[in-house]
């Protein structure tokens, strides 16, 4: 456990240390120092890191995620959690290889290679002219040309496949309005339908009774005159049917 705080100390004290130099005596470059300057601090990180153990590395790792105000701590735990991600693809450390730093505005951008026994990789570290802070430190594994034409391929694919696949949802949806016109309008036509038998209904109970009231009236006429041919009353006798000849 002791030697696990002292390296993780050892690499805040290289961030700190290097980030907050002033100027030195040779010619200033980049924040006040030479390449040289910086390709030395660069090995210095990349030698503190890969003395650590896969188990140190993800508790180190671990115990960052919890530090959320340090700005330092924070870039720490960004560059570790890089190097558990690539170190199983990279492998061991061989050497290192050449090393380049350019200025971009307020960035300054240092680029140290690293020779693995399975891949290469570059190291990043990135600072700001501004405030002379670093700001970003990557391991990034190098593919080769025929690697990232094949990754772009298949990334290509992914996004036509999500085009066509979103194109064709649309489509059967599109397709889909016509069923449901269909089906407005077949409510609508039964409710029409309803109405319409509603409404023959209506009309034949009424044209029913028109008729019986009609009968009614002739069964009165008919018994009136009876019993003025007769010389009775109308009480004398009943008329229990009327039937019809056309």
């Amino acid at each position: 456990m002791k030697k696990k705080h002292i390296l993780i100390t050892c690499i805040l004290s290289v961030l700190l240390l290097f980030t907050a130099c002033g100027q030195s005596d040779g010619p200033e470059l980049y924040n006040g120092h030479d390449s040289d300057y910086w390709e030395q601090m660069c090995k210095s990180l990349v030698v503190e890191v890969e003395s650590m153990t896969p188990d140190e590395m993800q508790q180190y790792y671990d115990g960052l995620a919890q530090t959320k105000n340090d700005e330092t701590a924070k870039i720490m735990h960004e560059m570790l959690g890089n190097w558990i991600e690539y170190r199983p693809v990279l492998g061991e450390i061989q050497d290192f290889k050449d090393f380049k730093i350019e200025k971009t505005g307020k960035t300054i951008t240092a680029t140290l290679g690293l020779d693995y026994s399975k891949r290469d990789a570059d190291f990043v570290y990135v600072m700001s002219t501004v405030s002379q802070d670093v700001t970003a430190i990557n391991l990034q594994p190098q593919y080769t040309m025929g690697e990232t034409m094949k990754k772009a391929g298949m990334n290509t694919i992914m996004g036509i496949s999500i085009v066509f696949c979103m194109l064709a949802i649309m489509s059967v949806i599109i397709y889909c309005f016509k069923f449901i016109s269909v089906l407005e309008e077949k409510a609508k036509n039964k409710g029409n339908k309803a109405e319409d038998k509603g409404a023959a209904v209506t009309a034949a109970v009424s044209e029913a009774n028109a008729v019986s009231t009609d009968d009614t009236e002739l069964i009165a006429v008919i018994a009136a005159a009876i019993a003025a041919a007769t010389g009775t009353s109308t009480d004398d006798f009943v008329v229990r049917s009327i039937k019809r000849r056309f």
